[in-house]
């Protein structure tokens, strides 16, 4: 952004300045008075009228860096001068597009901030990260209980993956109850995933009180596995939202 504010600011100066810069004549010319002696010039201009027909005119040799340096500046000014306005107007609306790229990244970065700091809130106040192992696999029992759905656990012995087998309406549900703090990987997400084949479940289903990895989150979007992160979790203790 500051960089093309500087830009802007060089060739506004160029343009200024350019407007009001001659070109420099290739030529230069020689005339004689009348006591014959010989005057030279590169401006046209300074050549007396009363000589300007028995004046000669004379390409100018230019060598050198200097010359040059000058020669390409003449150039750059003639076409700065002709294309001014649309320069101008080119810089300007770049500089306004820069203003409101930024104006709208930094309403995005308040939006998200706000957001997380809500749900930063309800996570607090929901209480998840404090209980213990036992106490939030019961409390997330209640809630499904409440939230109509029918859990059997009968044929789950000796299976530290799944926790309840769940129904509801036609659908039935391998459920894991994931009380780790740690962000969840991708192979957990798997391993709920196949273990609902071996009860004939439609669906998976993870509860958890912490986040889950990107990879978990697009593995989990592409086999089809329900997932409840730490801020859906919080959502559903506090009443806002349902399974």
């Amino acid at each position: 952004m500051h960089r093309i504010i500087s830009l802007f600011l060089i060739v506004f100066v160029l343009l200024s300045f350019s407007s009001k810069l001659s070109v420099a004549d290739e030529y230069y010319y020689t005339w004689k008075d009348n006591d014959e002696v010989t005057h030279i010039t590169d401006d046209i201009n300074k050549i007396p009228p009363k000589y300007k027909n028995s004046s000669k005119q004379y390409k100018k040799n230019v060598r050198g860096l200097i010359p040059n340096i000058k020669k390409y500046y003449n150039i750059t000014s003639i076409y700065l001068n002709k294309y001014k306005q649309f320069i101008t107007i080119f810089f300007t609306l770049l500089i306004f597009y820069f203003i409101i790229r930024k104006i709208i990244s930094e309403s995005k970065d308040r939006r998200l901030f706000k957001k997380t700091s809500y749900n930063n809130e309800l996570i607090s106040n929901s209480g998840i990260k404090n209980k213990s192992s036992d106490d939030f696999k019961k409390t997330i029992k209640e809630i499904l209980i409440k939230n109509n759905y029918k859990l059997d656990n009968s044929e789950l012995t000796y299976n530290p993956v799944i926790d309840y087998i769940g129904t509801k309406g036609n659908k039935k549900y391998a459920i894991s109850i994931n009380s780790n703090v740690n962000s969840i990987p991708k192979h957990m997400v798997n391993e709920v995933e196949s273990e609902k084949y071996k009860y004939n479940c439609s669906d998976s289903m993870i509860i958890a009180r912490t986040s889950f990895d990107e990879q978990a989150i697009e593995f989990a979007k592409k086999v089809g596995c329900c997932i409840y992160d730490d801020t859906h979790t919080a959502r559903i203790i506090m009443n806002k939202a349902k399974f």
